[in-house]
């Protein structure tokens, strides 16, 4: 018997190839002769450089770069080939890289990965693709357009600080700065979500509670990112910016898109076509998928529905192993998955479930094959 297990982050305590590395053990620790092959994705967020290093031995490049709130860290980006460079923005801006009580979009910045992608074009990579998820910020890639030379400024000429909080100060933009070969560069953006930048489904209002915001601070972010997109329709002569994908990653997505022209590609479609996963699993009998929290974003653009959509086309069964979950976002993916687990059944409280997720992974996995047939 063969079986893939293929998971996303549990994002707070495991990362993908960990988690991938448990359940690998725990199946075999209850039966050794069952085939387990690790297969840990990136829809873009966190994790995405040690996957592909862990899936196709690519080369990493470091650099120092800001972190969200401007202090100095070493990041890594993939390199493909001599043409081709991967970047992850999760290690520059991302929300892991804070403390509880740092996190705040309305004042962290993708700075720190507009220096990873200036890094990249000046070593000369003409094809650069970026992930975009995990971030802490909200800033809608203004930080890293600053990064690369764009020099935003207010009524009085004054520049803008790099977050979230000024984009609705955002008066004119002067671009005689901008770093040489930017418009030579083909650059795709990772997105792991499809929302649009502003709106009900935009990226203040679904998830900047998550990075820290209260709900005054969402509605300032929100008329913050509605004023930018009305300063860059203006300066482009554009109409309709607020487009799917565009809210990733704090509206970076949106930033990169309109400024540096990059393309917004859906995060997980490409990483599983880079690793050939269909290939990886198509003598599988089961595929295992799964992330920390499974919700309404799972079915947008999502790792494990990236997983589930090949597991469906294959006709391999699917296994769902989550943290928590939203019942509705259970309900709705209840087509793609034959077996659905989930750490709640041990623990109810969150930050134990965090905290212990590596014990109650394994428990779970090992209770559940005790009573699996095998053939």
């Amino acid at each position: 018997m063969k079986i893939a297990v293929a998971p996303s982050s549990f994002k707070g305590s495991l990362s993908a190839l960990r988690v991938a590395l448990i359940i690998k053990d725990a199946i075999n620790s209850v039966n050794k002769n069952v085939e387990v092959i690790p297969i840990p994705v990136s829809d873009g967020g966190e994790g995405l450089v040690d996957n592909l290093e862990f899936l196709l031995n690519i080369e990493r490049i470091t650099t120092q770069v800001n972190n969200p709130l401007m202090h100095k860290l070493n990041a890594d980006y993939a390199v493909l080939n001599s043409e081709t460079a991967i970047l992850e923005m999760a290690s520059a801006s991302g929300l892991t890289l804070l403390n509880d009580d740092e996190r705040n979009p309305l004042i962290t910045t993708t700075f720190g990965t507009g220096e990873l992608l200036k890094d990249a074009i000046k070593r000369g990579f003409k094809n650069i693709f970026i992930g975009a998820g995990g971030s802490a910020t909200c800033d809608c890639g203004v930080g890293a357009l600053t990064a690369l030379g764009f020099n935003f400024s207010n009524h009085d000429k004054a520049p803008i600080y790099l977050s979230g909080q000024q984009l609705n100060e955002i008066d004119s933009l002067h671009m005689e700065d901008i770093i040489s070969n930017l418009t030579e560069t083909k650059i795709k953006v990772l997105c792991d979500v499809t929302n649009e930048v502003s709106g009900e489904n935009g990226t203040a209002a679904v998830f900047a509670k998550q990075k820290g915001a209260t709900e005054k601070e969402i509605n300032e972010l929100e008329n913050n990112v509605n004023s930018f997109v009305d300063f860059t329709e203006k300066f482009f002569d554009l109409e309709n910016t607020n487009i799917q994908y565009s809210g990733a990653a704090g509206g970076l997505a949106y930033g990169l898109h309109y400024y540096a022209n990059a393309e917004l590609i859906s995060g997980i479609d490409f990483f599983l076509n880079l690793i050939d996963f269909k290939n990886r699993v198509k003598d599988c009998n089961l595929i295992i998928s799964g992330e920390g929290l499974f919700d309404n974003q799972t079915l947008s653009s999502k790792a494990p529905f990236g997983v589930a959509k090949i597991a469906k086309e294959l006709g391999i069964p699917l296994m769902i192993i989550c943290g928590d979950y939203d019942e509705r976002a259970k309900s709705n993916f209840c087509n793609y998955f034959k077996y659905f687990l989930s750490l709640k059944s041990f623990n109810n409280n969150r930050d134990e479930l965090i905290s212990e997720a590596e014990h109650y992974l394994r428990s779970l996995i090992i209770d559940f094959f005790n009573d699996y047939e095998f053939y």
